[in-house]
């Protein structure tokens, strides 16, 4: 899990991993439903193993696999720094 803090940086780090062979996909508020939707749901399953998004993704995901959470960019806030999206620290 990458979180960026723009919506716009999400999608050119997603471009660069995806680029380097990176099975990667992004998260952000600027896609439509339907893509946000498929997205998490490929993410949740394990289809997608990368995804980048903005710090808000992160508030509701309850998956107890994530290995790495890296904060790429400087959050606009201290808050945005704490991230922990399975109750399984």
């Amino acid at each position: 899990m990458v979180y960026c803090p723009t919506k716009k940086m999400v999608e050119e780090v997603c471009a660069i991993l995806s680029a380097g062979g990176v099975d990667a996909d992004f998260y952000h508020g600027g896609r439509p439903h339907a893509a946000r939707h498929d997205v998490h749901m490929r993410f949740l399953s394990g289809a997608t193993p990368v995804i980048v998004a903005t710090v808000a993704f992160g508030m509701g995901i309850d998956k107890p696999d994530i290995r790495r959470v890296v904060h790429y960019g400087a959050p606009k806030t201290v808050e945005e720094y704490h991230s922990n999206p399975s109750p399984n620290p």
